[in-house]
């Protein structure tokens, strides 16, 4: 188990755990998580915290991509672990478990 080598949670962590509890979709859309901008495209990617790897996995899903009801969830994920997740890969693997799907 372990945390991609890639990682870029330990530099947002801090602005997610500063984010209340109950926040909007602007607050996480924003400036501050945005990795990437395609005006032509009219894309933006944002910072999602998908970063941990089970190395024991016997199946690899390549190609999908977190959306924003995914991302809402992680974010709540690591919200959440304040005071009883205490390492990086203790959070990460928390936020792993999130469900792909969103629920109807």
């Amino acid at each position: 188990m372990g945390i991609a080598n890639f990682s870029k949670f330990t530099q947002f962590k801090e602005l997610i755990k500063a984010l209340p509890a109950v926040y909007t979709d602007e607050m996480i859309k924003s400036e501050q998580f945005l990795l990437e901008r395609e005006e032509k495209k009219k894309l933006e990617i944002y910072y999602a915290p998908f970063e941990y790897i089970n190395e024991r996995a016997k199946v690899v899903i390549v190609g999908i991509t977190p959306g924003l009801h995914q991302m809402k969830k992680s974010y709540s994920t690591v919200i959440n672990a304040r005071g009883h997740l205490h390492g990086d890969e203790e959070i990460l693997h928390e936020v792993k478990k999130i469900p792909v799907l969103k629920e109807r």
